[in-house]
């Protein structure tokens, strides 16, 4: 047991004491899945869902892509980026709406 920060530099140390044959992301959150693209850079095998189908999932403009392209129906969505544009979204759409702002 490693009682260490969540940063690339440490759990890349820690790798490679260990020498694991892969890590896995999906489990330990946003900090995790963060750790994802950095690690596959330095050569460690990603074990399960890939990096990339991890961007696709978090990146609202590839998921939101992915589910036109796949005829999977959705609410409007908008990826505002500047406070006036915000304000006018629900007006355009005139329905419920949720503003969740970015995290990855």
């Amino acid at each position: 047991m490693y009682f260490e920060p969540l940063v690339t530099e440490d759990v890349l140390n820690i790798l490679e004491k260990e020498k694991p044959q892969g890590v896995i992301v999906q489990f330990g959150g946003q900090t995790a899945i963060n750790l994802a693209k950095p690690l596959e850079r330095a050569g460690i095998k990603i074990i399960g869902t890939s990096v990339d189908a991890i961007d696709v999932a978090e990146d609202r403009e590839r998921f939101d892509k992915l589910l036109v392209e796949l005829a999977i129906p959705k609410p409007p969505a908008g990826l505002p980026f500047l406070f006036k544009r915000l304000l006018r979204l629900p007006m355009r759409w005139a329905s419920r709406y949720l503003y969740d702002l970015p995290t990855y």
